[in-house]
């Protein structure tokens, strides 16, 4: 029986290689591409620009990652997102350090995720895709009525 389970798996990983290995393909010609006809391109310093630019999109696609394997999707993630950068911005301007401002930011976030979106979700059973597009509106109308001006 073993031994069947390690066929599957090596079929099923013979397979993801081939669904992938067309972008796989396009990606390594991509990338030669423009190393060939673009002196900055294939440099440490580009590099770390691109890595410097998608860390915000890395970090947010970890946590909808999760998201994904459990079955759902959050519509609201942005909108939480930007909710954070003010948060963040409001702690830092009323003279709360940086260091003690991030935690502060991250815990709201996890807390606005798990009461606002979680509750409902997991405890009243309400549907994710109502719940997170609910989220996602009414962030999107806070920071529309909040202008300072």
């Amino acid at each position: 029986m073993p031994e069947l389970a390690g066929r599957n798996l090596a079929r099923r990983a013979r397979d993801a290689f081939l669904e992938y290995a067309g972008v796989l393909t396009v990606l390594i010609g991509l990338v030669t591409f423009f190393s060939l006809n673009q002196s900055r391109f294939f440099t440490v310093a580009n590099f770390w620009n691109v890595l410097d630019s998608s860390a915000i999109l890395l970090i947010v696609s970890v946590g909808l990652t999760f998201t994904m394997l459990a079955g759902g999707f959050d519509l609201s993630i942005g909108g939480v997102l930007a909710l954070g950068g003010v948060c963040l911005w409001l702690l830092l301007d009323h003279g709360v350090p940086l260091w003690a401002a991030i935690p502060l930011v991250v815990l709201a976030g996890v807390a606005f995720g798990a009461i606002v979106t979680g509750f409902p979700i997991a405890v009243l059973g309400v549907s994710f895709f109502v719940v997170t597009l609910g989220v996602l509106i009414a962030v999107a109308n806070a920071f529309g009525t909040t202008d300072p001006s």
